[in-house]
């Protein structure tokens, strides 16, 4: 370099880091969250409706005429004709659990006397401002199925989630969970084993790829002498024949990968399929729980403040329901593990890890989760 009086000027000194300073530079990749939007929800206890909805959508099938419930509940609206329909058809599978022999088949009309022993409302659903001992007392005195009719519908969700949680406490339920979870268990393990026999093929196939471009590069090298880089022509390209067995193997690997992605996404599905879970995702380090199931293949719900708004958007938010896209539950992934990385608290981590594993699961089971790999 040459400054403008002909001499040669000095390079500037290079900079040395300080010691003991740490650099401002980021450790990892910034992902940015997810756009979320607020869902308006169809009573005050959403939280006891996605319980009864999911229960309803896994398990339809061990009930009688419960799936006719279905459509309602997974397009998130609720009635008394949904409530009845369900609530009858849990009443016929406890009494079933309960009794030896033939048990009774209890009509609709009086099903609400047999279902009151059953009501026993939590301390949390005292926010709901219910007369509880006047519903009972309606209940256990009922003579027609319309009875629920002039009850809200957080009181007639309340009434399903009681009976929900008498059948998961069922002997006969529980039987029937146990063989759920022998299959999911299988299910798991046919996807990692298919993982694993993946990454052994792949593994055995690169290194039969290195052995023969070896060989072609030390044909080549004869061919045009030592002189140059192995396995290069003059002009600094790869000799044809290690070109191609390259551009061979790169579309070999490719319809491999191409393959295995259709198979463990059909394997994902059917491990969150069979997956015994009709609650959360689970919570993240900020206390805010996540739901996201089949039924609803388009989007996960959370509810809680949405922490990472900029300040101005979430200084006077107060807890609410939201969503964001199902398509972006692996940005939603990264951005949590970027989170998760600069925390310090170790059971604030642990916590939401096992959210991001069930994120993972969930995108796992998804069409677009090759995409986002």
């Amino acid at each position: 370099m040459i400054d403008i009086l002909g001499t040669k000027a000095r390079k500037p000194p290079k900079q040395r880091p300080i010691k003991g300073r740490k650099s401002l530079e980021p450790s990892r990749a910034i992902v940015e969250p997810p756009e979320t939007h607020l869902f308006d929800v169809p009573c005050p206890n959403f939280d006891d409706f996605l319980e009864i909805q999911q229960f309803v959508h896994r398990f339809s099938a061990h009930f009688d005429y419960i799936s006719d419930a279905l459509p309602a509940l997974t397009s998130y609206t609720f009635s008394n004709r949904t409530c009845v329909t369900v609530a009858h058809s849990l009443l016929t599978f406890l009494l079933d659990d309960s009794t030896t022999g033939n048990p009774p088949r209890i009509k609709r009309d009086v099903m609400w006397p047999f279902i009151a022993p059953y009501v026993k409302p939590s301390p949390t659903d005292a926010i709901l401002d219910v007369d509880w001992d006047e519903v009972l007392r309606a209940l256990a005195s009922s003579k027609s199925h319309r009875t629920v009719d002039l009850m809200p519908p957080q009181v007639q969700i309340v009434i399903l989630r009681c009976l929900v949680t008498a059948v998961l406490e069922s002997k006969y339920f529980q039987r029937i969970l146990e063989a759920e979870m022998e299959e999911h268990a299988q299910a798991v393990k046919e996807a990692r084993e298919e993982e694993r026999e993946y990454r052994k093929c792949e593994r055995e196939a690169r290194r039969v790829f290195r052995e023969r471009e070896a060989e072609l590069v030390v044909v080549d090298v004869e061919n045009v002498g030592g002189g140059r880089k192995a396995g290069l022509k003059k002009d600094g390209k790869a000799p044809s024949a290690v070109q191609k067995l390259r551009e061979e193997f790169k579309a070999e690997s490719a319809a491999r990968q191409e393959e295995f992605g259709k198979r463990q996404r059909k394997l994902w599905k059917k491990v969150a399929k069979t997956q015994p879970r009709s609650t959360t995702l689970g919570l993240d380090h900020k206390g805010n729980t996540y739901w996201g199931f089949d039924s609803d293949p388009d989007s996960v719900l959370g509810f809680g403040r949405r922490w990472w708004l900029p300040d101005e958007g979430k200084r006077d938010e107060a807890p609410c329901w939201f969503y964001f896209s199902r398509s972006d539950v692996g940005r939603f992934i990264g951005f949590l593990e970027c989170v998760l990385g600069d925390l310090r608290d170790c059971d604030e981590k642990e916590v939401a890890k096992t959210l991001v594993g069930n994120l993972a699961t969930l995108a796992k089971g998804g069409e677009e989760w090759e995409d986002r790999k």
